[in-house]
């Protein structure tokens, strides 16, 4: 569960929504991490 809301995470940087797992992320190599059918997670939550 997350312990910041997604009314707080929405005022934050986009690399602290990352961090904290409300964005996706795409690491060397990976095709990224935490996507919503393979798009941006950010996009899907509405950030």
């Amino acid at each position: 569960p997350f312990l910041v809301s997604r009314d707080v995470a929405a005022g934050l940087p986009e690399r602290v929504q990352r961090i904290l797992g409300f964005r996706s992320q795409y690491p060397l190599g990976s095709p990224g991490l935490w996507q919503v059918d393979y798009a941006e997670l950010a996009d899907y939550l509405g950030l």
